[in-house]
């Protein structure tokens, strides 16, 4: 078993426990489970986990509220420079939190893009360095969308 501790946020219960379980199995430490961002947040203080792993946590919340959290959340990475994988369809929040972005093919689904944002934080969600990888990531979602199924 390795020393990795990993935080999981899940808002489906049965996906959360199927990643658990799959992690336990190749010997990571899932120290908590939980069913939202805020959540999540609060369990990685408490926690100190090595990986946060987060499908969607801020996807329910209004817009205002939304920005908010991810200000937050961002600092929380910069004082801890803990490794999060975020999981989002919201491409502002993309280029926002991210150092990467991966862009997954059609079902099944494997890697078929990949950005590193250059941006200096924090970000201006009007620049146009900002509105260029929207743009980049725009592209591909729409190559991906027009490409036939593979």
């Amino acid at each position: 078993m390795n020393n990795i501790k990993i935080l999981i946020a899940e808002d489906e219960q049965i996906v959360a426990k199927n990643i658990e379980k799959r992690l336990t199995a190749d010997g990571y430490q899932v120290v908590a489970s939980v069913s939202t961002g805020e959540d999540a947040i609060e369990k990685a203080k408490l926690y100190s986990p090595d990986i946060i792993l987060m499908d969607e946590p801020f996807g329910s919340l209004d817009s205002q509220t939304r920005n908010t959290m991810q200000e937050f959340l961002l600092s929380i990475w910069q004082n801890s420079n803990k490794t999060i994988l975020f999981v989002t369809h919201n491409i502002d929040e993309a280029v926002f939190l991210s150092n990467r972005v991966i862009g997954l093919s059609k079902r099944p689904g494997s890697i078929k893009f990949s950005l590193n944002i250059e941006i200096p934080m924090p970000r201006d969600r009007t620049s146009s360095e900002f509105n260029q990888y929207r743009k980049e990531i725009l592209n591909f979602l729409h190559m991906e969308r027009s490409s036939p199924g593979e």
